[in-house]
């Protein structure tokens, strides 16, 4: 088997990550895989999590995830939308509200993944995330809910503190 394909997917590694038993896969094939599994798919050890994946060197692969267009959902029938989910290898199992949320999410995962590999902050990442969740699930903005204001303060502080945090990091870095 070629060393530059995906366990998974069986083609060109895009953004590479390693499993500690030494198998290496794309990135949103391996994340999708120990979202629901604790093994690795190809010789079975265990337990893994996301948290032990490691990037490999960008140098060796490609590492950008090529572009793909999203459907417009709300005229997929079920025989297109299985359609979709066997493209992306998704579980074309259980009802159409099910396959039609397992697609958004799938896509919406796969964008935020995509703006990582750009030079984008997380807070720019996350006001596109946040703006396609409300358009893919139809989310209406309860702004005036005291529950919705506390979440967002919390939401936005947790934000200026990886900010925070990146940069004490990176001054430290070039104090070094």
């Amino acid at each position: 088997m070629d060393d530059k394909a995906c366990l998974i997917c069986k083609d060109d590694l895009v953004l590479p990550h390693k499993l500690p038993c030494n198998h290496i896969f794309c990135y949103i094939c391996i994340k999708r895989h120990l979202t629901f599994r604790n093994f690795c798919p190809f010789c079975y050890k265990f337990p893994f999590h996301t948290t032990d994946l490691e990037k490999l060197d960008s140098n060796v692969v490609n590492t950008t995830l090529p572009n793909i267009k999203i459907p417009l959902f709300k005229h997929m029938n079920e025989v297109l939308l299985k359609k979709e989910l066997k493209k992306y290898m998704l579980n074309q199992d259980g009802g159409y509200q099910q396959m039609l949320w397992r697609m958004k999410e799938f896509h919406l995962i796969y964008s935020a993944e995509k703006m990582k590999t750009k030079s984008l902050s997380l807070t720019g990442i996350a006001r596109v995330v946040s703006k396609n969740e409300k358009i893919f699930f139809h989310k209406k903005n309860d702004h005036n809910c005291p529950q919705f204001l506390e979440k967002q303060n919390r939401s936005i502080q947790k934000l200026k503190d990886i900010i925070k945090n990146s940069k004490n990091s990176h001054t430290r870095e070039s104090n070094l």
